[in-house]
């Protein structure tokens, strides 16, 4: 039973209409550590801001169990996420322009994953996780519009559309790795909250285990 054979059921099922319920246990190794461990010195100025590869994993649902229909009309899911060795690559790197009144990141060869830049879930973790800093005031304003933009440059592996998790794995990734950089200390509990906010599987990715939800 190989990944492609996976993917080609989960496609399907979601034309369709159903939900896949692959009867095969995968057995692939999951690397733990597969964020990169950051020094926790402040950076003092954005010159000394380094610059930092991710990689951003991809998961797999083993089943998935409807247990019941919610008043908005989405229904709830019982499931088993696995993540798996197939990762996009995030590179951070800061830009001598300073944030004033832009979005605070850019990012670049994402064109063919949302027409609109603004839709991309990196960015709207990027703005997420500073509308948060400002609201329980670790930041101010004039503090956030000194800083630089910071450049994401995503190489995009996992496949679109196919149930895997890609760019919920990416938000997360983002939020992750921003907090490290702007020095928010943020907890992963802070994070996970704000990252369920943008996405019902971004969560699982910052705990980054596999896990029954």
């Amino acid at each position: 039973f190989k990944l492609r054979h996976f993917l080609n059921l989960n496609i399907e099922s979601k034309r369709k209409g159903i939900i896949a319920q692959p009867i095969f246990i995968l057995s692939m190794n999951f690397n733990a550590n597969w964020y990169v461990r950051i020094s926790s010195k402040p950076v003092t100025h954005y010159k000394n801001m380094p610059t930092i590869t991710q990689q951003s994993p991809a998961k797999i649902n083993l089943f998935l169990h409807i247990t019941g229909k919610r008043p908005d009309g989405y229904h709830n899911l019982q499931t088993v996420f696995r993540l798996i060795d197939l990762y996009d690559t995030l590179t951070f790197s800061h830009t001598d322009t300073t944030i004033g009144d832009n979005l605070p990141v850019t990012l670049t060869n994402a064109e063919h994953v949302t027409d609109n830049p603004a839709d991309n879930l990196i960015i709207k973790a990027a703005i997420a996780l500073l509308a948060f800093a400002k609201n329980h005031q670790i930041l101010s304003d004039s503090q956030i519009a000194q800083w630089p933009i910071i450049d994401i440059h995503l190489d995009k592996h996992s496949p679109m559309g196919a149930g895997l998790g890609g760019g919920s794995s990416n938000c997360a990734t983002a939020l992750m790795t921003l907090n490290t950089l702007w020095q928010l200390g943020l907890s992963n509990e802070q994070l996970r909250l704000i990252g369920a906010k943008l996405g019902a599987d971004v969560p699982i990715f910052i705990f980054g285990k596999d896990a029954i939800a």
